[in-house]
């Protein structure tokens, strides 16, 4: 209306060329009475031109002003749209609308040819009715309400919701009864509230120093509501609250935005303590600050190269002093990699804790020792033991899987040294030539060496301790009248002194006592009766002995155990004695000579002469075992005749003389590169083939840098092999875990083999790691072993598809299909394929058509298919026995067999409705019947490929619209088919 006059009045009017809706009528039909008419439909409302001419120019009147109105409101027409300006509240489109605000939408009622019935409401033909809305949302959301107009905008219906609750939302629109529109939709969670939101890890509320750990931070809004959206967290942290020496934060990088509002990111602390995770949050937040997460973390595994063995009050374990009755204490403090104390009460118990002493003779002695106690505090476990010999102290210590503890710097157990107790007089030794025979005019030998209590010998100095002789004639023979005996004492070492005396010369032989003195007191008074002789011309090889370092004659009757290893240097002491037995020093060292046999791997060096007039001899044999040494004494040295020393045997015609006997021992440690390999995998079904759950073992046999065996003793305890089995094939899928490392666990056979002993549970190939002291064997490279299946364990079969995918994938004249997995107990593939199981339908429809045998296949890989075919839809159950075992895997299993595609020979129409004909304008509905190939009621919407387009000619070729199709409420297979045609015709 452009025109400011009346509103009916055509000249006020113009037409709108924006958008201009014209009608084409049919042409004037001359009724023969002077009057014309045509007929027209209008399905646009609103105002109206119609300009009639009669020979082009206007009749009178013309144009002529005329409205058109909406017609009967169609509930199938009307439309749900949003609020314009607030689309941003509108729940129509998924997400669009958020919890806690109010959302809106108009309900725009609408003819059947779409216009907005704006008419006033007493003149609106809709006959009473009403718009209702309903709100089915989560969180049990419910709403129910009457639409009510708009006053600002005719035709549009306010329908208005707000729930706390995000996620699926239902709405559904009526006219009275008459369904609008059903729309499924869903509401956003609001802003995201850090106070509501929570860091969660699998690691909490304790977490392992050294190991990395997940956490991930799920966000929600302040009615916790899951966001389903990221960009809120960019960065998250793990701060230090009860930390020793560490108060700061350590950034968890990267920070993983998974875009449906979770944040995830991995940490990985050496300290032990408390600690708490935050995140930074930025953008648009609200109600508070994040809840930090507190957790601890705890040390990690045990490592035992970090472990500490201390004394009491000292940082390392003794010296102590040997005593049958009073206690000695050491401590053993457990950490882990990081160096964190571990403060766990059966660390120490849930391991094996030696002693062991090595006397000065190499003899080894059990050490017993009292039930270490725990102290929480410290975290160290205290060792209470008591030792009566004196030597070096092996603490030795393996855990439950054979690892051993090693003090770090030596690469063998921790040691202490158990010193002698107090000097006893009554336990010192004296010993020696000059305790038996003695010549006059030249140095005679007397060897003292002090001991404890105990009986334990000095391997070095006591102290301040002087040794003397005392020296008195005894009667019933000639004695010097000036009887004088000059003496002095020298430290050989080892704990050894040597007390010099030189008795006067006489014309007879005659006989003294010896008495030794320790700081004047006498250390046996009833001493030694020595014969004192004129010195012998000439030194003699049947008299001369070979000695050990403290000065001790060697065995003749055994093999004498000298502390002597593989590629170290052996010495033993040869001294020269006259022929009455006394001692006396050679010219030269080359009045001894010396060889060893066997002679193969030995070096020898030569002999040589000692401060203390005595030979040496050295020499180095590298393989370990029994050695006899041939020493022999010319006396005229080189340019002489030698004969075998006869002085350590009791007869100088044994024919053993000369010749003495000494152990080599192999070297300490085994060398990684020697290793042998003398016990491989055991076999199972071929070589290097196990079972899936039992034990593979590789025997190791030590053996050091020069190829001996190395010898095993309780002072070496055991050496740190490990051995891992690395997965290099996964030979079958596991239902429980994929293939990974397994590590072998460690037993001492206590005879210098070991045995790493693997438990593989996961089948697959797997090769051999195994190392000594870190240094990969070797011998084991390139070993693998293949890890089989176990036996088929009933009750772990598994079945694919999984249940809860079979439940509903049956079809009506399909055939039903899935696989039976036969499984051992640890998850694997039992592909032998050479087990049996049977399918059988247990209940089935009432009325369902004869089903195809159930059966069961065998596959080459371990699998069985079980296969049948169902030709009526409805509820089947099924049961799958195991014959081996008589084991029923399912039984009573429930699956939905649905019906098949819509036959198209099987759609029929039915009703009373709109396919017989109907009224223009007015909606008709009739009944469509869809089936499919096995008669079965198609449980389906439209979608399944059935549409209903309405035409106005035979041939099919002029669409005037299309049935709206809906499933017809508590019907299976019936779809109610709606449709308005406005024209009068024949369609």
């Amino acid at each position: 209306k452009t025109g400011g006059g009346d509103a009916d009045d055509p000249t006020q009017w113009t037409v709108d060329d924006a958008s201009p809706v014209y009608l084409s009528p049919p042409e004037l039909e001359d009724r023969g009475d002077g009057t014309y008419l045509s007929e027209f439909v209008p399905t646009v409302a609103g105002t109206y031109l119609a300009i009639v001419t009669r020979g082009g120019s206007a009749i009178e009147g013309s144009p002529f002003l005329f409205t058109v109105v909406p017609g009967t409101i169609s509930a199938a027409h009307c439309t749900l749209e949003c609020v314009d300006g607030e689309e941003s509240d509108c729940p129509l489109p998924p997400n669009a609308a958020r919890v806690g605000r109010e959302a809106k939408f108009h309900v725009v009622a609408r003819d059947a040819h779409g216009n907005v019935n704006t008419r006033p409401a007493d003149t609106r033909p809709i006959d009473g009715d009403t718009f209702y809305y309903s709100a089915m949302g989560a969180g049990n959301y419910a709403e129910w309400r009457v639409a009510p107009e708009v006053g600002t905008a005719p035709g549009r219906y306010l329908a208005t919701l707000s729930t706390t609750t995000a996620g699926k939302m239902e709405i559904r629109v009526t006219l009275g009864d008459e369904l609008v529109k059903k729309v499924v939709t869903s509401v956003a969670p609001g802003l995201v509230s850090p106070a509501h939101c929570e860091a969660t890890s699998d690691s909490f509320p304790y977490a392992t120093a050294g190991v990395t750990h997940d956490v991930t931070i799920v966000t929600r809004d302040k009615y916790e509501n899951r966001l389903i959206e990221g960009g809120s967290i960019p960065e998250i942290k793990a701060d230090a609250v009860h930390v020793s020496s560490f108060n700061g934060s350590v950034a968890l990088v990267p920070v993983t935005d998974a875009s449906d509002g979770t944040y995830g990111a991995e940490f990985n602390l050496t300290r032990v303590g408390g600690w708490a995770i935050d995140a930074v949050f930025v953008g648009e937040k609200e109600d508070g600050a994040f809840v930090r997460a507190d957790f601890s973390v705890v040390a990690g595994e045990l490592d035992l190269s970090n472990t500490r063995v201390n004394g009491v009050l000292t940082p390392y374990p003794g010296p102590y002093t040997a005593s049958s009755t009073t206690q000695s204490q050491f401590s053993v403090t457990f950490y882990d990699a990081a160096g964190n104390k571990r403060n766990v009460s059966t660390d120490l118990t849930d391991g094996t804790l030696r002693l062991v002493l090595t006397d000065g003779y190499n003899a080894e002695h059990a050490v017993p020792h009292d039930t270490p106690n725990f102290n929480e505090t410290s975290g160290a476990f205290t060792v209470d033991f008591t030792c009566a010999k004196a030597g070096r102290l092996a603490i030795t210590f393996v855990t439950s899987r054979g690892e051993p503890l090693l003090d770090a710097d030596t690469g063998s157990p921790w040691e202490a040294i158990v010193n002698p107790g107090l000097p006893d007089l009554s336990e010192t030794l004296v010993y020696g030539a000059g305790v038996e025979v003695a010549a006059w005019s030249q140095p005679n030998i007397v060897n003292v060496r002090a001991a404890d209590a105990e009986g334990n010998p000095y391997a070095t100095t006591p102290g301040n301790v002087t040794y003397a002789c005392v020296f008195t004639t005894l009667g019933g023979g000639s004695v010097p009248s000036d009887f004088a005996v000059t003496q002095w004492t020298v430290y050989v070492g080892d704990g050894v002194y040597t007390v010099y005396y030189e008795p006067p010369a006489h014309t007879l032989p005659y006989n003294i006592k010896v008495v030794v003195t320790a700081d004047g007191a006498q250390v046996d008074p009833a001493g030694k009766v020595v014969q004192v002789s004129a010195p012998a011309t000439a030194l003699s090889a049947f008299t001369s002995v070979v000695l050990n370092r403290y000065l001790e004659p060697l065995s003749s009757d055994e093999a004498n155990e000298l502390g002597f290893r593989a590629g170290q240097t052996a010495r033993l002491l040869l001294e020269a004695r006259d022929e009455n037995g006394a001692p006396r020093s050679p010219p030269t060292a080359d009045y001894f000579r010396a060889s060893v046999f066997p002679s193969a791997g030995v070096t020898t060096s030569n002999v040589t002469l000692t401060a203390q007039g005595r030979v040496a001899f050295e020499f180095v044999a590298t393989r370990a075992g029994e050695y006899s040494v041939l020493v022999e004494y010319s006396p005229t040295g080189t340019s002489g005749t030698y004969s075998p020393l006869g002085g350590n045997w009791d007869s100088v015609g044994d024919v053993d003389a000369g010749y003495v006997r000494v152990l080599v021992r192999s070297a300490t440690r085994a060398n990684a590169a020697n290793v042998t390999v003398i016990k491989a995998f055991d076999a199972g079904s071929s070589e290097g083939s196990v079972s899936a759950g039992t034990a593979a073992t590789v025997r190791l046999a030590s053996v050091d840098e020069h190829g001996n065996r190395v010898t095993h003793t309780g002072a070496m305890g055991a050496e740190a092999y490990a051995g891992l089995l690395r997965p290099v094939s996964s030979d079958a899928d596991n239902v429980n875990s994929v293939i990974r490392e397994v590590a072998g666990a460690l037993v001492d056979n206590e005879d210098g083999t070991y045995d790493l002993n693997f438990v593989p549970t996961v089948a697959g190939t797997y090769e051999l790691v195994a190392t000594l002291g870190g240094v990969e064997i070797a011998a084991t490279s390139g070993v693998v072993v293949k890890v089989r299946h176990a036996e088929v364990f009933a009750l772990a079969t598994t079945f694919n598809p999984t249940l809860d995918v079979c439940e509903y994938m049956g079809v009506g004249g399909e055939i039903f299909e899935f696989l039976v997995q036969a499984r051992d107990a640890f998850g694997n593939l039992h592909d032998d394929g050479d087990e049996k199981f049977t399918l059988s339908v247990t209940d089935s429809p009432a009325d369902a058509v004869t089903i195809k045998s159930p059966a069961v296949v065998a596959n080459p890989n371990g699998t069985y298919t079980a296969t049948f075919t169902p030709y009526t839809s409805g509820d089947y159950s099924l049961k799958v026995t195991h014959e081996g075992s008589g084991l029923t895997l399912l039984n009573d299993f429930k699956i939905a067999v649905a019906s098949g595609k819509a036959d198209k020979d099987r759609v029929t129409l039915g009703g009373a409705g709109g396919f017989h004909g109907g009224k223009a304008g007015v909606a008709q509905s009739f009944t469509v019947y869809v089936r499919d190939a096995y008669d079965n009621p198609v449980a389906s919407n439209p979608a399944d490929g059935i549409a209903m387009p309405v035409y106005s000619d035979e041939s099919l070729a002029t669409k005037i619209t299309e049935c709206v199709l809906a499933e017809t409420p508590g019907e299976v297979g019936q779809l109610t088919a709606t449709y308005t045609i406005t024209d009068t015709g024949t369609y």
